[in-house]
């Protein structure tokens, strides 16, 4: 039994470290997750839907996007609006309430336009 917990919060940590980790949270609780970006892309994400990453909270939830890339870009998570500059080899983070519900794409907005690099999605 110990050795499952132990294995079970190994990979938890270890699928957090490789640039993923979508970590449930209760209403009132935050809940961070770490995204990395390769190429202009979302690297080591599991969970997709209609083809791009998801993020799924709750409505109420304070949510944290922890970001990491190889190159200079800002992200927008439309919805709510909010802009993030996130610079090679350096963590930036997105900090908001989940308040509105739906699915909303955040984009990476570069000189040549914009590309939906996942989408965010609060349940209520």
């Amino acid at each position: 039994m110990r050795l499952t917990a132990r294995l079970v919060a190994l990979a938890l940590v270890f699928a957090g470290g490789f640039g993923w980790a979508a970590i449930s949270a209760e209403v009132g609780q935050k809940q961070v997750v770490a995204i990395t970006l390769k190429g202009g892309k979302v690297h080591g994400q599991t969970e997709m839907s209609g083809g791009l990453p998801v993020v799924r909270v709750r409505r109420g939830q304070e949510v944290v996007l922890r970001w990491r890339s190889d190159i200079d870009m800002i992200v927008h998570l439309h919805g709510y609006d909010i802009e993030t500059r996130v610079k090679p080899d350096h963590e930036a983070m997105t900090e908001f309430v989940a308040r509105a519900a739906g699915r909303f794409p955040v984009e990476r907005h570069a000189k040549f336009g914009h590309t939906t690099l996942l989408y965010l999605e609060v349940r209520p």
